[in-house]
């Protein structure tokens, strides 16, 4: 598992000098990589993401931005950032409540970093993030459905498509 994740989080480290077209934006990959590995990892073990990491990456991103915004004297990202994140709080956190359960509180504690950073990129890519998120969730789920290694009342950590989700946002937003 360890050289899995070592290699992975090289290869998060260096494909976004290939991707995204400013600084701002690779800190912000970066931020993404240095958290969200270690959560998508936990996730799929534990069924847990730890509020150390998830507020961490909250914490780290809205340093970057702030920081980006101050040293540029941009400050137009930060209505968009602070909207992508309490928009995707309360609706990740209007699901938990709905579903009684079938997601968890740190899911709606991550999907507070996914919209900060996803509005950095514009509310297109909060979208973006949350459409691909639910996309692959119901894909993979469908799958495990079908070769019998779930059911519908399998309990399948949400953690890892939702930052798979935010990469494949930020990806997209950097190439408009």
């Amino acid at each position: 598992m360890y050289p899995a994740l070592e290699l992975g989080m090289a290869i998060l480290y260096v494909a976004p000098l290939f991707i995204l077209h400013n600084w701002t934006q690779f800190l912000l990959w970066v931020v993404l990589a240095t958290f969200g590995l270690p959560l998508l990892a936990i996730d799929l073990i534990h069924h847990r993401l730890p509020d150390v990491l998830t507020a961490s990456l909250f914490g780290s991103s809205a340093l970057v931005i702030l920081g980006s915004s101050i040293t540029h004297n941009r400050f137009d990202r930060i209505a968009p950032s602070a909207t992508g994140a309490i928009s995707l709080l309360a609706f990740y956190l209007a699901i938990m409540l709905i579903s009684r359960g079938g997601m968890g509180m740190g899911d709606v504690k991550l999907s507070a970093s996914i919209g900060l950073i996803s509005g950095y990129f514009g509310m297109q890519a909060v979208l973006i993030s949350s459409f691909g998120a639910f996309t692959l969730g119901s894909v993979i789920g469908i799958v495990l459905i079908l070769f019998g290694k779930a059911g519908r009342k399998t309990a399948i950590p949400f953690g890892p498509f939702m930052l798979v989700g935010q990469l494949i946002s930020m990806v997209v937003m950097s190439r408009i």
